[in-house]
């Protein structure tokens, strides 16, 4: 995880954005993932929150996104 953000922010990017995957059926991750609740959805857009059992802490991943776009942000305004 730590890589992914680490190489967003080494491009030269106007725009920034994170997202996490939906297990769509007939995907791979569909047939991959565990636990998925058809019930559940988004509460608002751009909402981090997983819709399968992951591997990942959902609140240490809404962490890392707010403050690699908090950096990008700065970077942006700072003009680096």
């Amino acid at each position: 995880m730590e890589k992914t953000f680490s190489f967003a922010l080494s491009l030269p990017l106007d725009e920034i954005s994170f997202t996490v995957p939906y297990p769509l059926p007939g995907s791979e991750l569909y047939r991959r993932a565990k636990g998925i609740n058809t019930e559940d959805d988004w509460e608002i857009e751009n909402e981090v929150k997983f819709m399968f059992k992951s591997e990942f802490d959902t609140e240490l991943v809404k962490k890392r996104i707010n403050a690699t776009m908090a950096v990008f942000r700065e970077r942006k305004f700072a003009g680096v």
